[in-house]
């Protein structure tokens, strides 16, 4: 994942807002915690979400309730944002002393069985602003078969296509997106999945919505009501 993706984030007015908070001792950074606003949606109904992630702590300084003290922060910060509801994927039974419990299962993957029918000539692009209809269709698409899922909101899509921490990518048939991903730059180490060849974004793709795919090797999630 790339870190300059989640410090900052798109508030509902189109600004910039940071969600990451850290500890530092001198000119050194011990232990940090960032916060991510989500929304889920439940049937029909459309809740704001906070999502906790990146939660470290150098080994040097732990039991030191340096992350009992972030996650007070990152919790404050939610409930002040408006969030109804935080959602963590984390450490099995480790987030439970902060008042997390599991809720649901998520799947670990998505395998394509159905690959996009393409053309003759596919065109694969940088995704653009108009594209963000496209896109929001996809990833309802992928995650149609769930009774609670996460999509991304308007303003989220606009930030990540106009972020310089990744490109966000759109395969194109006969003028219809057909297929998405999103990929960090050459040097990031990251993990993707693994489309059939004709419809395989480039290398470093961290994240993609395909139509027809099913879910597999449930694991763990917890939520907790935000304070």
């Amino acid at each position: 994942m790339d870190h300059r993706l989640v410090v900052t984030g798109p508030g509902d007015d189109g600004s910039v807002r940071s969600g990451c908070a850290v500890v530092v001792d001198g000119d050194r950074v011990v232990s940090t915690v960032t916060l991510l606003d989500e929304q889920l949606l439940l049937g029909e109904v459309l809740l704001p979400v906070g999502q906790v992630e990146l939660v470290a702590t150098d080994r040097e300084y732990e039991g030191r309730g340096l992350v009992r003290a972030l996650m007070n922060w990152a919790h404050e910060r939610s409930a002040a944002r408006g969030h109804v509801v935080q959602v963590m994927i984390g450490i099995p039974y480790f987030y439970r002393q902060f008042g997390y419990e599991y809720a649901i299962d998520l799947p670990r993957a998505l395998s394509v069985h159905t690959p996009p029918a393409v053309g003759a000539a596919p065109v694969l692009r940088p995704a653009r602003p108009e594209d963000i209809p496209a896109l929001t269709a996809l990833q309802l698409s992928a995650q149609s078969g769930f009774d609670i899922f996460m999509p991304h909101s308007e303003a989220c899509w606009r930030w990540l296509l106009a972020h310089e921490a990744s490109t966000t990518w759109v395969l194109e048939d006969a003028g219809a997106v057909v297929a998405s991903a999103r990929t960090a730059p050459p040097s990031t180490n990251c993990w993707w999945p693994r489309p059939p060849p004709a419809t395989r974004p480039p290398p470093g793709t961290c994240c993609a919505a395909w139509p027809h795919s099913r879910p597999r090797a449930p694991c763990g999630s917890s939520t907790a009501p935000a304070p």
